[in-house]
Order: structure tokens, then sequence, then C-alpha cells
């Protein structure tokens, strides 16, 4: 599945940006919003530098003593009553992930917004075999309605207009409001709750796995994660191994400076 939303060659594609006024625009505010947020967290933290030196120290860690700290999240996790499903290529991946479904018996599941899980092509592979996926975070609802990869890792549907997004929701659920991001949203919740609650296999990413106490984080915005990961007999969390973090105190930093990263 290809990560860029235009498939075509890189000369083509950069002759249409140019002559899209506002995709150019899309991207220049976002650019600078998020970036001078991000900013402004920083400046407004004396400990800042600090804290980012610390992650530095504690990702080449965990790199340099990966095999003791994948050992430890494992038993951890297992402990709690996890299965541990390894995967040495995203094909591989895929498979477990078709196998735990098919051990569930489902046909559909929900899922939240996970990086991860685009680059290796789960929505599509699992549709393939027959699997009815829905997205659930607002923004990869409207990429998989429109049947867009997204564009961005933060605000994957950076690319759409807000009336582009209002006409496809209208021609495929019918929607007859107006192009108010407000009024798409309450559409969309509207539209997902019945999802949720008949959900019994979820699927999320991993911002961090924990090998002290073999947990899962995730950081989100939207509380569809939350359904995603509270509601369905089975979960699914897709984690790649450089997401490991030794401890919680080594949580409690990255997450300090994920927040103010991601998006001010």
């Amino acid at each position: 599945m290809p990560l860029l939303y235009d498939t075509e060659p890189l000369a083509k594609r950069v002759e249409n940006v140019e002559e899209d006024s506002f995709k150019q625009h899309a991207i220049q505010n976002a650019q600078d919003s998020i970036g001078a947020k991000r900013n402004q967290i920083a400046e407004s933290d004396p400990l800042w530098d600090e804290k980012c030196n610390q992650a530095a120290i504690i990702r080449d860690h965990v790199l340099d003593n990966l095999d003791y700290y994948i050992k430890e999240f494992v038993t951890n996790a297992e402990s709690h009553g996890a299965q541990i499903h390894f995967a040495p290529k995203g094909e591989d991946a895929i498979n477990e992930i078709l196998d735990i479904i098919k051990e569930t018996g489902e046909t559909s599941v929900i899922k939240s917004k996970s990086m991860m899980s685009e680059e290796i092509g789960v929505d599509s592979s699992l549709e393939e075999h027959g699997i009815k996926v829905t997205e659930t975070d607002c923004a990869e609802n409207i990429l998989q309605t429109c049947k867009q990869p997204p564009s961005h890792i933060v605000v994957p549907a950076l690319h759409l207009d807000r009336s582009h997004i209002r006409d496809v929701y209208r021609d495929t659920y019918g929607y007859k409001g107006s192009d108010d991001p407000q009024e798409i949203t309450h559409f969309l919740r509207h539209l997902l709750r019945p999802v949720f609650l008949s959900g019994h296999v979820g699927i999320t990413g991993c911002n961090f796995g924990i090998a002290q106490t073999g947990t899962c984080t995730l950081v989100t915005n939207e509380g569809n994660a939350r359904m995603v990961s509270g509601l369905p007999e089975t979960l699914i969390v897709v984690l790649g191994i450089d997401r490991l973090l030794p401890d919680l105190d080594a949580l409690d930093i990255m997450n300090s400076l994920l927040v103010g990263s991601a998006v001010g």
C-alpha cells in the first residue's frame, strides 16, 4: 500500500501540487501552526533540553539492550494474560493478525489510528480476506471513506478540504449537512457509535511498550482509541520493538516530549 495519496511520478506530483493553492496553503498553515505551538511548549519548559537529552540516552540504551527489554516486556505482558506474536516482516504481522481474527470467528474489526498498520497495509490486507475494517479516528475515517492513505503522520487528512469531505460523506453515507467540521464530526459520531458498541475485535497501535510492567500505552486526542481498546473482547496491538521503554520513569519523560512535539 503506497504511503502517498497521489501515486503518479514525482515530477507530475510536483506539478499537481504547484497548481493546487489549497494544498500549499494547508501544508504551510499546518507547519507554521504546529511548529509554533511546539516551540512555545519547549520555550516554556526550563527542563525541555534536559528531557531531550534524557530521551536520547533512554532510546540508545534500549536499542543497545533490545534483546533484554524484549524478553522483559514479553515476560511481564504474558504474566498479565497477553499473548505475544513475533513478526519479523510486515507480511508476517498481517498473517498473525489474520490468524487471531480467524480464531475469534469475527468478520469485522474496529481500528484506532496506527501509522505502523498503515506502513504494512493492514486495512487492505484484511479486506482482501473478507474482513470489514472500520477506522474510528476522525481523519482516518475520512481517508478510508475517500479511499486514500494519509498524507501526514499527525494530521493525516491534511490535503483534503471540508467541501470534499462533505461530498464524500454525502455520496457514501447520505450525509445531508453542511461542510462545517463540527457538523460533520457529529454525523461521524452518530455513524460510529453502533460500530463501537457491536465491535468484538479491536486493533490499535502503541506509542510505547513498558518492559517493567508489560503494558502498552496510547496517546490520543480523541476518545475513539479508548473505545477501541476498551470495548472489544479481543484487542490486537501492533507494536514495533523500537517503541519499548525500560520503565514508567522513562515513559514520563517520553510522554512529556511526545505530547508537546506532536501538535503543541
